[in-house]
């Protein structure tokens, strides 16, 4: 598969790669959001699953969400708009 680059997002956000795991931090830094490329058991394709948590602690309450392997631009897009939306409170 093939590596996919960090990019520069607006609002100074940018998401980072490592192999299929784009992750994106609030401003502060104390919450990030992470993408990552899954394929689970029952499912016939692979997915993206993203998750929120708090940097220092990756049990705190968290949101997550599912996204066919084809809706990237989604996935990226959702956790872009978390980061935004823990940054404004």
């Amino acid at each position: 598969m093939k590596q996919i680059e960090a990019e520069e997002t607006s609002n100074d956000y940018e998401m980072t790669w490592d192999n299929c795991t784009g992750t994106i931090y609030t401003k502060d830094r104390r919450w990030k959001a992470y993408c990552e490329l899954t394929e689970l058991d029952d499912e016939p394709a692979p997915s993206w699953f993203c998750k929120t948590e708090k940097v220092e602690n990756q049990w705190s309450n968290f949101e997550r969400e599912f996204f066919d392997v084809d809706e990237f631009e989604q996935a990226r897009e959702w956790c872009k708009s978390k980061m935004i939306e823990y940054d404004e409170g």
